[in-house]
C-alpha cells in the first residue's frame, strides 16, 4: 500500500474543481508545509513541441515543483513547461503553514 493510497478514494468529478494541497491536507493528513521550485530555460524535445503545437527547437521553462510536507517528506511533483510567449507568468504563491 502507497503513502497515498486514499487518493483512490477521493470522490471528485471531473466537473469539479480540484486543490492538491487541500485534498492531501484535509483528506489525507498530509498538509503542505512549503514548495521549492527549480526553473530552467530548456530546449523543447520534438515529442513536446508536438504538443505544445509548437515550432521544434523551441525553447521555454521548465518549472518542477516540489510539496515538502512535515520533516522534509515530499507529498507532490509537478513538471510545467512554458513555451516562449508575451505573456507574465506569475509565480506568486500563497501557502497557509500549519502548525499542529
Amino acid at each position: 500500500m502507497s503513502r497515498f493510497s486514499g487518493l483512490r478514494r477521493v470522490d471528485h468529478g471531473p466537473e469539479q474543481s480540484v486543490n492538491l494541497r487541500r485534498i492531501l491536507d484535509e483528506d489525507l493528513g498530509a498538509p503542505t508545509i512549503g514548495v521549492t521550485q527549480h526553473i530552467k530555460i530548456v530546449k523543447f524535445p520534438n515529442e513536446i513541441c508536438d504538443q505544445l503545437s509548437i515550432d521544434y527547437g523551441s525553447t521555454g521553462l521548465r518549472i518542477d515543483a516540489v510539496g515538502n510536507g512535515y520533516g522534509g517528506v515530499a507529498n507532490f511533483f509537478h513538471r510545467i513547461l512554458v513555451p516562449s510567449s508575451d505573456y507574465t507568468l506569475d509565480m506568486t504563491q500563497d501557502i497557509n503553514v500549519r502548525i499542529d
